[in-house]
């Protein structure tokens, strides 16, 4: 696992084994886009990841994965909406949470960010100190 260290909160994850179980058909293309995505492809990763949910919509792997790449690329809102069918498919992914509310926080929704990142911390207690620092950048302070 790798930390983004580039990501505003510093918590955003990386995905390097896939935290979700891959279907056999789509693991090939799936590997790709983690490859390009490692390169700094970000135009492949996102096309083949794309190409992956055209044909599964509900692959969360693919979907997780696609909203890292659209994160990198400043894309918050596709990494939000990626995030939230994630949540959707997989509603006790810590993960998920903490990377929607990152991507909320860069979209200056600082009450949703806060929310996911609650809401993380719950379902993640062992990333919590993470977690809270994160929180504690987005309250507001007396």
């Amino acid at each position: 696992m790798t930390a983004l260290r580039a990501c505003p909160l510093a918590l955003f994850i990386v995905v390097a084994g896939g935290i979700f179980a891959a279907g056999a058909p789509n693991a090939a293309l799936l590997a790709r886009a983690k490859a390009r995505r490692d390169r700094g492809d970000h135009a492949g990763a996102a096309a083949d990841l794309s190409a992956l949910l055209a044909a599964d919509p509900e692959n969360a792997d693919a979907l997780y994965l696609r909203s890292n790449v659209r994160f990198l690329r400043k894309d918050y809102r596709g990494a939000t909406e990626d995030l939230t069918r994630v949540i959707a498919v997989s509603p006790r992914s810590g993960r998920a949470y903490a990377n929607r509310g990152q991507a909320r926080a860069a979209l200056g929704d600082a009450a949703g960010a806060l929310s996911d990142l609650r809401k993380a911390r719950e379902l993640d207690p062992a990333r919590g100190s993470r977690i809270d620092r994160a929180i504690s950048r987005l309250e507001p302070r007396p």
